[in-house]
Order: C-alpha cells, then sequence, then structure tokens
C-alpha cells in the first residue's frame, strides 16, 4: 500500500509539472483515522487503531505543499480535520455565511501555514469512534470517545451496558474477555483495544506518552475536570437533533 501511495503521488505530482500547473496547485495529503492491521507491525509507539478512540486511532498526518507560498517547515499546533473547509474558503476567497460561520468548529489553518510565529488558540478537540445501533444513542455517549487538549488526552474506551450491543462495544469486551486477536489487531489486541476504567476517565501526556502506558487522572483532576467539561458541552451540542 506503501508502494502504491508513493507510485501515485509521484504520478500526479508529475503531471502537474507536466501542465505547468506544480506552483498554481495547492496539494493536501492526508489521512483520516489510525492504522488498521498494520499498528501490529508498526505504528510510532501509538495505542489504538482506525475505530478506537486511543491516540494512535485518531492522529492523522498532514502535509501541505505550494511552492512559493507555503515555505517547508514542521506546525506542531493542535489542528483537526474540521479546519479544513475554513481554511480552503480563505484559500481560496469562498464567503462562508453568517449563519454557517457561527456554526463551524473548525479554524483556519492560513496563518499557521503562512507565518512561523503565529500565536495559535488553545482550543480542545473532540472525538468518538460515533458507531451504535439506531436508537442507542445516549448509551454510546462515553463509548469510544477522547478529548485532546494541549498535549493531553482524556479517553474513555468503554462499552455500553447492553452486553448484546451490536456496535463497537462487541470489540472491546472481546478485550476484556482475555481476547489478543480483535478486528484491526490480529496480534495486539489487549493493547490497540484496550479497555479504560469502567465509568472513568482516562488522562495521558501523549506528548511524552504516545503509547499511553501511565494514566494520569488522578495525579491531575483538575484537568480532568476541565477537559470532561468540554465533552458534555460538545456532546451536547451534537446531540441536539438526534433521536
Amino acid at each position: 500500500m506503501i508502494s502504491n501511495i508513493d507510485d501515485n503521488v509521484g504520478k500526479l505530482m508529475a503531471k502537474l509539472q507536466a501542465l505547468d500547473l506544480d506552483k498554481e496547485t495547492l496539494v493536501i495529503f492526508m489521512n483520516d483515522n489510525g492504522g488498521t492491521a498494520g499498528v501490529d507491525l508498526w505504528n510510532a509507539n501509538m495505542r489504538g487503531c482506525k475505530a478506537t478512540s486511543w491516540f494512535g486511532g485518531t492522529r492523522a498526518i498532514s502535509f501541505w505543499r505550494w511552492p512559493g507560498v507555503l515555505q517547508p517547515r514542521t506546525v506542531d499546533k493542535l489542528t483537526g480535520h474540521v479546519d479544513l473547509l475554513p481554511t480552503l474558503a480563505e484559500l481560496t476567497g469562498a464567503k462562508i455565511n453568517a449563519e454557517h460561520q457561527e456554526r463551524l468548529d473548525g479554524i483556519s489553518l492560513v496563518p499557521l501555514l503562512t507565518s512561523s510565529d503565529t500565536a495559535w488558540s488553545d482550543r480542545m478537540l473532540f472525538t468518538h469512534v460515533g458507531r451504535w445501533p439506531t436508537g442507542k444513542t445516549a448509551d454510546h455517549k462515553y463509548s469510544q470517545c477522547a478529548v485532546r487538549w494541549q498535549q493531553y488526552q482524556l479517553v474513555r474506551s468503554d462499552t455500553c451496558s447492553d452486553p448484546k450491543c451490536g456496535g463497537e462495544c462487541r470489540f472491546l469486551r472481546q478485550t476484556i474477555k482475555g481476547a489478543t486477536k480483535n478486528f484491526y489487531s490480529p496480534s495486539k489486541g489487549q493493547f490497540h483495544y484496550a479497555v479504560t476504567p469502567h465509568g472513568q476517565w482516562a488522562l495521558y501526556d501523549v506528548k511524552q506518552d504516545p503509547s499511553q502506558e501511565k494514566n494520569l487522572a488522578k495525579e491531575h483532576p483538575q484537568i480532568v475536570e476541565r477537559m470532561a467539561a468540554g465533552y458534555e458541552q460538545w456532546w451536547d451540542d451534537i446531540c441536539e437533533n438526534i433521536e
């Protein structure tokens, strides 16, 4: 797969150059979630995979190339998929009407892309795997969810109360039963599909501990409280119109 992507990105770049569009085109290379079966071989020491809320299941790459406009460098600010729309709107001059602008969760990345000395919002970003049986939204509020803020990730990788749930909870129950093999993890299911203490948030410094081995929740209760409160507000906002 890596070879396939490398070959086809090369074809794309060669075509842009052949059409003399190389310097007129912004090329963005990014993925949507963590790895699948490959995480057992290598996942940059991160816990988690696709369809989990762990760091390795939600972190994504983002490479931006625009010769003559963007200078090569690394940006380490907290950003997410929600930032893509407002960024492209600003770059293209597209107008977002006031009603939709107010509802956007994202922030334009243009300041980060164009300047190496930019203040950035001290924000929180929220994720939820979002897979549950119809009509079971409330039961899965804390199933496979996470909050990012500064260097921290707050995680709840927990099951709902229904032992027959056909959602993602079934994979976590395999972990609880001691399985080493799980859907995207042929041999390290206990690591990548880890379950947090039932009914509790777990807190990790993912900058220092990408494997999320040391739960800091008891050491930093105020951070847990602040991030959990942010999640509660976010959940209420997105579930406002869900039955």
